[in-house]
């Protein structure tokens, strides 16, 4: 069987909703207030793990409250944890997010645990041909790049997710097998200046990074999404929803996509399925507990 082996991040997020994002100096009355587990990599094997993939964790958390209601909670939906460090002396990861009417959002990120890994992390993951494994920027560049050397010599498949945005080190990249980057994080890996908004520069600089053996699956919001393999791009049409809540969608679309493609599926009909989950997630309020389950998006 697949397996999904997300080396990741892991935060509790308090999120609040508010009608206006409030300017520099300014105070803004807001209309709730959430707190759930979050983070990139556990949102991402969330969404893996409730749409039918069997998923593992590698990962650190804080020996503290918040620790524990994360750990809780992973292990209530069935994640494998045994590969989940809690460090004495730091703080579990956190997010605060900040989001309007519009479902904008504006987040902060304190990384604590997620950033205070030993020199010899993250150790054996014990692979096989065909696993999956995931991760994203939200943890140290040598983590990464272990783990992503090691799938490479097991015959296993990488998923990265460059956000946040910055530069991607050469040998990070030449690790990939599928790169997953929203408007901003597709210019900040290509190193070009684009106009977010111009969806055929950013096909275009998709399909110019996708040139070789890597593939790139550019997440474009509303405008769904760009799968480019060897430098020929194809477009995925976005799904209009009643969007209440953005934190997380890009989460969803690669938690679902790892999933479909641990059943077998090709890259683009993957990112069908993962651009559809994405859609609905956007509805919910959250990020880890919005992710949908497959009863969700058969119905």
């Amino acid at each position: 069987m697949t397996r999904i082996v997300c080396v990741g991040s892991m935060n509790m997020d308090m999120a609040a909703y508010s009608t206006t994002l409030p300017r520099p100096g300014e105070t803004v009355f807001g209309t709730s207030l959430v707190s759930s587990p979050g983070g990139k990599g556990l949102n991402q094997a969330v969404a893996a793990r409730r749409l039918g993939a069997t998923v593992a964790f590698v990962g650190n958390l804080g020996r503290d409250d918040a620790g524990d209601a994360v750990a809780a909670f992973l292990a209530d939906e069935g994640i494998d944890m045994r590969r989940i460090e809690r460090l004495e002396g730091v703080q579990t990861g956190a997010a605060i997010i900040l989001v309007d009417a519009a479902s904008q959002n504006a987040i902060v990120v304190i990384p604590g645990a997620n950033m205070a890994w030993s020199e010899a992390a993250p150790g054996p993951l014990k692979l096989q041909a065909g696993d999956i494994v995931v991760s994203q920027f939200e943890i140290p560049d040598a983590v990464i790049i272990a783990a992503f050397t090691q799938a490479r010599a097991a015959g296993a498949r990488t998923i990265f997710n460059a956000a946040p945005a910055r530069a991607m080190p050469p040998q990070l990249l030449a690790l990939v097998d599928i790169l997953v980057v929203n408007e901003v994080e597709l210019a900040a890996t290509s190193g070009q200046p684009i106009d977010a908004t111009d969806v055929t520069a950013l096909t275009d600089a998709a399909a110019t990074l996708s040139q070789g053996a890597r593939a790139v699956i550019a997440t474009l919001g509303a405008n769904g999404a760009v799968v480019a393999v060897n430098g020929r791009p194809t477009r995925i049409a976005g799904l209009p929803v009643p969007a209440i809540d953005t934190a997380g969608a890009g989460d969803c679309f690669i938690g679902a996509l790892a999933a479909s493609l641990a059943r077998g599926e090709t890259l683009e009909a993957a990112a069908t399925f993962a651009n559809r989950a994405a859609s609905l997630s956007v509805t919910r309020k959250g990020t880890a507990v919005a992710m949908p389950f497959a009863h969700d998006l058969d119905a």
